[in-house]
């Protein structure tokens, strides 16, 4: 089921994007990221971005990761990108979709990330600010072993105050509309040692704009 209210769109991506959505997904799934080189990106406190620039393997991400939660109780998050799956993403498949839903804007793909979580990363309640240029972002999301209990739901505070939280099992999508509204979201903190909490994230500007 689809669910759309002011500043967001969620549910499955077969019933939004095309019935191609999952297989596209598996595809994608079937790179191994932890063979390859990663940008760290954390944040201490509150949310914002402190070192996309340092490259470093998956393991030793996790080592630094678990060095700042020992040394800081204030931990926000740890993401992990790998800027390669650019050209292996669903983006050229799902973009007329979102082109035909914000046919007012003239759409422009401008940044794409592969985000991995392990245990004990969370993202604290925030909003993302206002970002002229920015119409929307879209979540992806690809673990195929999520289940109840292991974390990692993404919570959003709709325009009426209600919590709306996603599941972030494999083929569910979420697209914050940023033209409508600025929401509130949070991601609970992964608690089980064995689970990676793994999403492609797509921000789509206004043609033209950085």
């Amino acid at each position: 089921m689809i669910l759309r209210d002011k500043g967001y769109i969620i549910g499955n991506g077969n019933e939004f994007f095309g019935p191609e959505y999952e297989n596209i997904l598996k595809k994608v799934n079937e790179i191994d990221y932890k063979s390859k080189k990663y940008c760290v990106f954390y944040s201490v406190g509150t949310v914002g971005n402190v070192d996309r620039t340092e490259m470093m393997s998956y393991e030793d991400a996790v080592k630094v990761k678990e060095q700042f939660i020992k040394e800081k109780e204030d931990l926000v998050q740890i993401w992990l990108y790998d800027y390669s799956f650019q050209e292996k993403t669903i983006i050229e498949y799902i973009f007329p979709k979102l082109q035909e839903t914000w046919k007012d804007f003239d759409l422009h793909k401008n940044g794409f990330e592969l985000a991995v979580y392990n245990k004990d990363c969370f993202i604290a309640d925030h909003n993302d600010g206002l970002h002229e240029p920015r119409v929307c972002i879209l979540i992806c999301y690809l673990s195929d072993d999520w289940e109840k209990g292991k974390g990692g739901e993404l919570l959003i505070t709709d325009v009426n105050g209600n919590r709306i939280e996603i599941e972030p099992k494999f083929g569910n999508f979420v697209i914050f509309n940023f033209k409508e509204e600025n929401l509130q979201h949070e991601v609970k903190k992964i608690t089980d040692d064995n689970f990676t909490r793994r999403s492609l994230i797509q921000m789509i500007n206004e043609e033209g704009s950085l």
